[in-house]
């Protein structure tokens, strides 16, 4: 088991180490903009509930899904893109891509790959490893398609924390900048009630949201533009 010092300093190193064009920790910090993001969905049940929380609200986010959810959950998939948010990959099946060997894990980022292009023509290959831990495999995935993978500079920990309120407190807490990334799930129900508040609360504050590839200057084209273009 690694301690939580030592995976400090490792992700420290790779900040100082990856160019930003391989593996970026936020975006761009001029401005007010916030990219909020989702992984580990779809979920039958939770994630509807975000995608109706972030409507209400008019924020976009960037959902990190799983090939094989989005493949039992393809109509949560169109629903996000409908919607005007980002998909991005976060491998087929949620493995470490640090435990496998190089061809393992670029087979499961690209299994995944293919889900999410034929499911939105604006897909770019946009990529999260779950854990934050790109691996053999990750880095040479990156590497040689020239893909990025986003991380995130404020996590939530709303897998660790106990209830609404304390999902609620932790982010209004974090002392947020533009050009943040902030890591959330949408496969808990603590999110599920909670991204609403949170997204109001900072909207008060003077922030907006857009998606991670806006933020990181990777503009994409309406949805309704890249079905007629192809």
């Amino acid at each position: 088991m690694i301690s939580c010092a030592l995976r400090r300093a490792i992700k420290f190193s790779i900040r100082r180490i990856v160019p930003a064009r391989y593996v970026a920790w936020n975006g761009r910090p001029e401005g007010n903009r916030l990219a909020l993001t989702f992984d580990d969905g779809p979920h039958p049940e939770f994630t509807p509930r975000v995608l109706r929380a972030l409507g209400e609200t008019g924020a976009r986010a960037t959902f990190f899904v799983l090939g094989s959810q989005s493949e039992r959950h393809p109509q949560i998939v169109q629903a996000m893109i409908a919607a005007g948010h980002e998909i991005g990959n976060h491998t087929y099946s949620h493995v470490n891509l640090g435990r496998l060997n190089w061809q393992q894990g670029c087979d499961e980022l690209q299994k995944a790959d293919h889900v999410l292009r034929a499911a939105d023509p604006r897909y770019q290959g946009l990529f999260r490893p779950p854990w934050g831990w790109l691996g053999i495999g990750g880095a040479l995935y990156s590497l040689r398609h020239r893909y990025q993978a986003a991380m995130w500079s404020v996590d939530s920990r709303d897998y660790l924390l106990d209830g609404v309120e304390p999902l609620i407190e932790r982010v209004q807490a974090a002392p947020l900048t533009g050009g943040d990334i902030l890591l959330f799930h949408d496969d808990n129900e603590y999110t599920a009630e909670a991204i609403g508040p949170i997204v109001i609360a900072l909207q008060q504050r003077g922030f907006a949201f857009a998606t991670v590839s806006e933020i990181l200057g990777r503009e994409l084209p309406h949805p309704a533009a890249s079905l007629v273009t192809g």
